[in-house]
């Protein structure tokens, strides 16, 4: 699957990382000119190669693009918003243009932007999933190595609208993180 990961911080370098280590074609997007600068950097400079240390094992992997390029959202299946939520309205705002009917757009930890992104995107065909927490607990240790602190083993979600939870659902299971689906993006904000 084409994934774009929405900021280039601790959680979504981690998260586009592993995901790319699962097969899936991910690009990663820093969505500012703040927090985690050196490391996104680094990541341009070597290829999208990032290190993942977890349990005391090291991991390469290669992140297939590394952009702050927001026209790279119109390829994707699945767009996951990993940026500090109350930057999620702002963020709504700039990506709209680039969301086509279709896609899955994941707000992880979402604490119902699903409310934002109705009231920018109202005219969109789109599911829009909250998650209640990040999927893998960590921290950028330098730049290029990230240290994972624990995996969550149950990753709540929710989907809106309901009528594509089943198809939704399909799709995200493909990611190969344990999601528990939950009734609503509400019970999962």
């Amino acid at each position: 699957m084409k994934i774009v990961v929405l900021g280039a911080g601790n959680g979504g370098c981690t998260v586009a990382a592993d995901l790319s280590l699962r097969g899936h074609d991910v690009t990663l997007v820093k969505t500012s000119d703040t927090m985690h600068s050196e490391n996104f950097e680094y990541l341009l400079k070597n290829d999208g190669k990032i290190t993942i240390l977890e349990d005391g094992h090291y991991k390469q992997a290669k992140i297939n693009q590394v952009t702050k390029d927001f026209s790279e959202i119109t390829m994707a299946d699945i767009v996951i918003v990993y940026i500090q939520t109350n930057y999620h309205e702002d963020l709504i705002r700039r990506i709209i243009p680039y969301i086509k009917d279709g896609q899955i757009i994941m707000f992880n930890p979402g604490y119902l932007s699903t409310a934002y992104m109705l009231k920018h995107g109202s005219n969109l065909d789109i599911t829009i999933v909250e998650a209640q927490s990040s999927f893998i607990d960590c921290r950028i240790a330098e730049p290029g190595l990230v240290r994972v602190g624990f995996r969550n083993v149950r990753n709540p979600l929710g989907i809106y609208p309901s009528k594509h939870k089943k198809q939704a659902q399909q799709v995200l299971d493909k990611l190969g993180f344990p999601f528990t689906y939950l009734s609503s993006v509400v019970e999962a904000a």
